[in-house]
C-alpha cells in the first residue's frame, strides 16, 4: 500500500509543478559540500543519490525530459516519505503495543497527515522524520530488551549493538537537520543509561567529524550553518512578545499532526489516562522549545512538526482494539485531506465564502492563483524570461533564491538553444537576504558589467541605474507580476 501511495506521488508531481524549496535543495544536490548555507547536507545527498542511480538505467541524456528530471529527483526522497516512513511508524506501533498491527491500524497510518503532507515537498525535515522515527523505534526495543525483569531505579544494562545503532542515528541526524539536537536528550529521557550514551555520543562524533571539519573551517568565518540558525534563533527581532506567533505555531502542528489524534488526546487527558513521561517527551520537547523561542522570531510550521509522528504511535496503538473508532479516524483524515487540496485548487472561491467573516484574508485568496498553477507557473516565467532577454546575453539577475532556483531547474529541462545557462545569477547587496547561491562563485555577478535583472512584485529597484522593460505573469492573470529590468553597470 506505501508503494503504490509512493507510485502515485510521482505520477501526480509530474502534473504539479515545482515547489521553489524543492528547486533549491536539488540545486544543492549539483554542487555537493560537507555544508550548506541555512542546512546540514543530507537531503542534496539523497536527491543527487537518486539521480546518479536514475542515470544508471536510463543513462544521462535525459536532461531535456522534463518528466526524467522529475522523476530522477523524486523517486528516492518518496520512498523514504512513503515507504520507509510508513513501515518505521508500523515497526513502532507493533513494538509500543507489543502485538501486531491489525488493518484498521494500518489504514491509520497511511492516512496520517504527516505522511500525506510531509512526504509532498521534498524538505530537509523528511530524512529527520524517519531518522527521528526510526530512533523512536530503537528507544522502545532498547528499553524492553535491556530494562526487561529489572528494577525501576538500576541502571540500564550496557550494550555495544544499540549503542552503535543509536550513534548512527544521532550523527545521520545531524546531518539531516540541526533540531536532531533533542536527539540525545529524548535517549537519556528514555533511559539510555551512562555508558550506552558514552559509546553513542562517541559513535557520533566520529561519523559527524566531516562535517565538524566543515563548520570550524567554513561555517563559522561567515556565520554559516549551525551559527545561521543560531543568530536567527536568538535574535531579539523585536521588544515585544508575539503571542499570535504562538497560536498560529500550536495551530500549525494540530493540523499537521492530525486535528482528530489531538482531539483524542484531549480525551484522554480529561479521562486521566495520561502517557508516559517519556512519551510525552517525544511528542513535545521540540514543541515546546520552538513555543518559547518563537515569542521573539516568527518559527516555521515544520520546525517542531516530528512531534506529530509520536502522537499518531501513541493513539493509533491505543485504538488497536478498536477498530470501527479507527476506521472512522481514517475516514475523517481523507476527508480532511480532500478539503484541503480542493480549498488549495480553489483559493479564490474559498476566498469569496469567507469574505463575509474575515475580510482582508477572503479578498487576499479571491485575487491568489491556486497553489498548483503558481507552482506550474515557474517554468512559464523561464520561458518568457528567455523570450524576453534574446536582445543580448547579459547577464539575469535575479532578487532572491526562491525564484532562482527553480529558473535553474526548468532551464535544465530544455534544449541546449534555449538555455539561459550560466547568465543566471544571484543579487548580492549587503544587509539583504542570503542563501547558498551567494557563496557559490558561479552565482555571483560581475558588477562591472550591464545586466538584466528579474524583481517580483511592481516595487522599482533600489539601483536608479535601471530601466523598466517588461511586466509580466508567471502564472494566471491574478497571480503577482514580476518585472524585468535593463541595468547598467555601476562603473
Amino acid at each position: 500500500m506505501s508503494s503504490l501511495l509512493c507510485l502515485l506521488r510521482l505520477w501526480l508531481s509530474l502534473y504539479g509543478g515545482l515547489h521553489p524549496d524543492e528547486a533549491y535543495y536539488w540545486t544543492w544536490a549539483q554542487n555537493l559540500h560537507l555544508g550548506y548555507y541555512d542546512h546540514p547536507p543530507l537531503v542534496a545527498y539523497i536527491i543527487r543519490l537518486g539521480q546518479e542511480i536514475f542515470e544508471i538505467f536510463f543513462g544521462n541524456n535525459y536532461a531535456g525530459a522534463k518528466t526524467q528530471l522529475f522523476l530522477s529527483f523524486r523517486w528516492l526522497p518518496d520512498i523514504l516519505g512513503f515507504i520507509l516512513l510508513p513501515c518505521l511508524l508500523g515497526a513502532s506501533i507493533k513494538e509500543y503495543q507489543q502485538k501486531n498491527l491489525t488493518l484498521s491500524q494500518v489504514f491509520g497510518i497511511l492516512s496520517t497527515p504527516l505522511i500525506l503532507f510531509g512526504s509532498q515537498i521534498i524538505t530537509p525535515d523528511l530524512p529527520l522524520i524517519a531518522i527521528w522515527t526510526a530512533s523512536f523505534l530503537v528507544s522502545l526495543k532498547m528499553k524492553r530488551t535491556l530494562r526487561k525483569d529489572l528494577d525501576p531505579k538500576s541502571p540500564t544494562p550496557f550494550s555495544l549493538e544499540y549503542s552503535l545503532i543509536i550513534g548512527i542515528l544521532w550523527a545521520l541526524g545531524g546531518y539531516s537537520k540541526y533540531t536532531a539536537i533533542f536527539l540525545p536528550l529524548l535517549f537519556v529521557i528514555s533511559g539510555i543509561g551512562f555508558w550506552n550514551l558514552l559509546a553513542s555520543g562517541i559513535t557520533a562524533f566520529v561519523l559527524f567529524a566531516p562535517y565538524i571539519y566543515w563548520t570550524l573551517i567554513t561555517a563559522l568565518p561567515n556565520r554559516m550553518g549551525i551559527f545561521y540558525q543560531l543568530d536567527r534563533g536568538t535574535s531579539l527581532q523585536g521588544t515585544s512578545i508575539h503571542l499570535n506567533w504562538l497560536g498560529d505555531l500550536w495551530a500549525s502542528q494540530v493540523l499537521l499532526w492530525s486535528p482528530i489524534f489531538c482531539f483524542d488526546y484531549i480525551l484522554r487527558i480529561r479521562s486521566k489516562k495520561v502517557m508516559s513521561w517519556s512519551m510525552g517527551a517525544w511528542i513535545f520537547l521540540p514543541l515546546i522549545f520552538f513555543s518559547i523561542t518563537g515569542l521573539r522570531n516568527r518559527p516555521e510550521a515544520n520546525w517542531p512538526a516530528m512531534g506529530g509522528i509520536a502522537l499518531s504511535i501513541y493513539v493509533i496503538s491505543r485504538l488497536g482494539n478498536r477498530p470501527i473508532r479507527m476506521f472512522w479516524y481514517t475516514a475523517l483524515h481523507y476527508f480532511l485531506v480532500i478539503i484541503t487540496l480542493w480549498a488549495l485548487l480553489n483559493q479564490s472561491f474559498v476566498g469569496k465564502l469567507i469574505a463575509p467573516f474575515q475580510k482582508e484574508i477572503g479578498e487576499n485568496l479571491q485575487h491568489k492563483v491556486s497553489r498548483i498553477e503558481e507552482f506550474r507557473g515557474w517554468q512559464n516565467l523561464r520561458n518568457l524570461l528567455f523570450e524576453f532577454t534574446l536582445i543580448d546575453k547579459d547577464p539575469i539577475i535575479v532578487e532572491k533564491y526562491h525564484v532562482l532556483s527553480p529558473l535553474i531547474f526548468y532551464d535544465k529541462s530544455v534544449g541546449v538553444d534555449e538555455k539561459l545557462g550560466d547568465r543566471l545569477k544571484i543579487e548580492k547587496i549587503q544587509n539583504k537576504s542570503v542563501s547558498q547561491f551567494h557563496f557559490e562563485s558561479a552565482y555571483v555577478p560581475d558588477d562591472t558589467k550591464s545586466y538584466w535583472f528579474l524583481k517580483k512584485g511592481e516595487a522599482a529597484p533600489d539601483n536608479k541605474r535601471c530601466d523598466l522593460r517588461q511586466t509580466f505573469i508567471k502564472a494566471d492573470p491574478l497571480g503577482e507580476p514580476f518585472t524585468l529590468y535593463k541595468c547598467k553597470a555601476q562603473n
